[in-house]
């Protein structure tokens, strides 16, 4: 066991140069001076370094870290490290995490959580649009099966933003609504996100999509809205899902994301003001392009003859508290017939043959449905050499 003297700093500190031997003795020879037992912290010489967690004598750095809140100790060797993870800004380890062909890397612990796998994306997404649907069902109408999802590369990303550019810089935005009309004048969208994000920032992405193909349907020739708040308001409904989600870190993300220029967080203070009818109210029919948070009241201002509606009865839900994944693989029920069964594994649904990310604890597992009985499953977890059998409830 090695002791480690600690002490904060707003931003960096080496914590000096030192072998074991003599942080030893200058600890002791301190504490005999003194004649008191200071306040340290001790570690494991395995949990010197955070990042690779190996003991290593020389130069140790405490850095703050703002995704994980808190100061992460490392080496001078990870330190130096040039990649780091996308999600959480720790460096990543040669031959570690994951690397994506458009150079961004993320660490062993994020490499789980982004999204990634098609069935995974499709299963986000469709959880995304009813939640933003349910948030917009009084404002009809709500596109539903006249939207096709894709998830794609960053090249392809790119190649589909250029067919109908704006002007945003296609590597630095994660979503894009394509709106055309079918031959019978209705509406379509292709809706595509960015592979690799984490879960919830993949999902609010979603739900920000979803919220255009909404606006699109209910757009009017005569009322025009100034792009930073058109994607506001998007940002906005991306926030009260992940409000209601209770995912905190995405909201703070959101709030601190400067793409809308400031309209999402007027936009959050003028529901707290008045209300989210009040701001659907102006979106279609205001006056103003744009929301001033100085002059706030200029919400209430409608075009003239606009018709007086009674606003809907709107019921509130609680945020929901997300409950910790079983410690191992549950196979919690089993659904539909002949061959169209599927397997509730933890938090995920999977057919025979598909294979998806299960939450297990902190973490995730990629594990692929082999064989649906009538009262258990056989599924293959990646990295195991042999299948399991999950027995229903055990």
């Amino acid at each position: 066991m090695v002791t480690l003297f600690f002490y904060e700093n707003p931003e960096q500190k080496i914590l000096g140069s030192f072998t074991a031997k003599s942080m030893w003795l200058s600890s002791y020879i301190v504490m005999l001076f003194l004649g008191v037992m200071f306040s340290i912290q001790t570690a494991h010489a395995s949990e010197l370094c955070q990042v690779c967690k190996l003991r290593k004598e020389g130069q140790f750095y405490v850095v703050k870290n703002r995704y994980y809140k808190r100061d992460i100790i490392m080496c001078r060797f990870c330190h130096q490290l040039d990649e780091r993870c996308e999600i959480c800004s720790l460096p990543v380890l040669p031959k570690t995490g994951l690397r994506l062909p458009d150079k961004r890397v993320f660490c062993p612990d994020h490499a789980k959580t982004v999204v990634v796998e098609p069935g995974q994306a499709s299963s986000v997404f469709s959880k995304a649009k009813n939640e933003a649907m349910d948030i917009l069902r009084q404002y009809p109408p709500l596109p539903h099966l006249n939207i096709t999802f894709h998830m794609v590369t960053r090249e392809d990303f790119v190649r589909e933003y250029r067919r109908t550019p704006g002007i945003d810089n296609p590597y630095t935005v994660a979503g894009l609504t394509i709106p055309r009309r079918d031959e019978n004048g209705q509406w379509i969208f292709d809706v595509y996100v960015v592979h690799g994000l984490s879960e919830d920032t993949f999902l609010a992405t979603c739900a920000h999509e979803y919220a255009h193909t909404w606006l699109t349907e209910r757009e009017t020739r005569v009322r025009q809205v100034h792009k930073d708040t058109v994607e506001g308001f998007c940002e906005l409904i991306a926030y009260k899902v992940a409000s209601k989600l209770g995912m905190d870190r995405e909201m703070t993300r959101i709030l601190e994301n400067p793409y809308s220029r400031g309209q999402v967080n007027a936009l959050v203070a003028a529901e707290k003001e008045y209300s989210f009818y009040k701001i659907v109210r102006w979106m279609t029919d205001g006056v103003d392009s744009w929301v001033d948070v100085e002059k706030m009241p200029r919400l209430l201002a409608l075009r003239d003859g606009t018709k007086e509606e009674e606003p809907p009865v709107v019921l509130n839900w609680a945020p929901v508290q997300r409950t910790q994944a079983p410690q191992k693989l549950i196979l919690k029920g089993l659904s539909g017939t002949g061959n169209h069964r599927f397997a509730l594994i933890n938090d995920a649904t999977l057919a025979a043959n598909e294979e998806g990310k299960v939450r297990v604890g902190t973490s995730n597992q990629v594990v692929r449905c082999l064989v649906i009985n009538s009262n258990s499953v056989i599924v293959q977890v990646r990295g195991e050499n042999a299948p399991r059998t999950l027995l229903l409830g055990l």
